[in-house]
């Protein structure tokens, strides 16, 4: 979802406006994707006499005797991304405008419907050797649902200006300023 508005009054041309993407995942995870299966000699064998046969032989006339399919259960899992802005452009002078701006924005951290997710403490004691660090999963013993506290503080100050010199229309002087943020993965 996303929209963005503009107002228009006399020296001001005020821009703003505002996104919420959400990222919802489904997946299961397969060590194989078509399976596994297996073709013994038997099939194929003489009977009653040992060591005969061939498992490709059992394949080719198909005979598998195993067949495995190894999945996770489903992994339900969503994140957002978050964003607002407002800019407004000002006519100071005939000869001068400048930009003034703020962007705020954000990535929730992945988090899982069914909390099929975990990390690693490194200050927990681990009770099997006594030393530090331990696996922990999502939402259970007061470790928290999601990897990492989502940041929201990404302000991104933005200003920029054009000018003509003496008044001149042949020559624009630009400059421009922003600060991104980096994200904390």
């Amino acid at each position: 979802i996303f929209n963005n508005w503009t107002y228009v009054r006399t020296d001001h041309a005020i821009k703003f406006g505002g996104e919420v993407r959400g990222s919802p995942r489904s997946e299961v995870i397969r060590n194989s994707i078509s399976g596994n299966f297996s073709f013994s000699t038997q099939p194929t064998a003489l009977e009653g006499t040992a060591n005969t046969g061939f498992g490709l032989a059992s394949l080719l006339v198909g005979f598998p005797n195993g067949f495995t399919l190894r999945a996770s259960d489903p992994l339900e899992r969503s994140m957002y991304y978050l964003a607002l802005f407002a800019q407004d452009d000002w006519k100071v002078t005939r000869h001068l405008t400048l930009n003034l701006g703020m962007r705020w924005e954000t990535d929730t951290p992945m988090t899982d419907r069914n909390d099929a997710m975990n990390g690693f403490d490194p200050e927990a004691i681990n009770p099997v050797s006594g030393t530090r660090g331990v696996v922990r999963f999502a939402g259970r013993d007061g470790w928290p649902r999601q990897p990492y506290k989502t940041d929201w503080n990404n302000f991104g100050p933005r200003f920029g200006f054009a000018w003509q010199p003496w008044g001149n229309q042949k020559t624009v002087v630009r400059g421009g300023f922003g600060v991104l943020f980096a994200h904390p993965f």
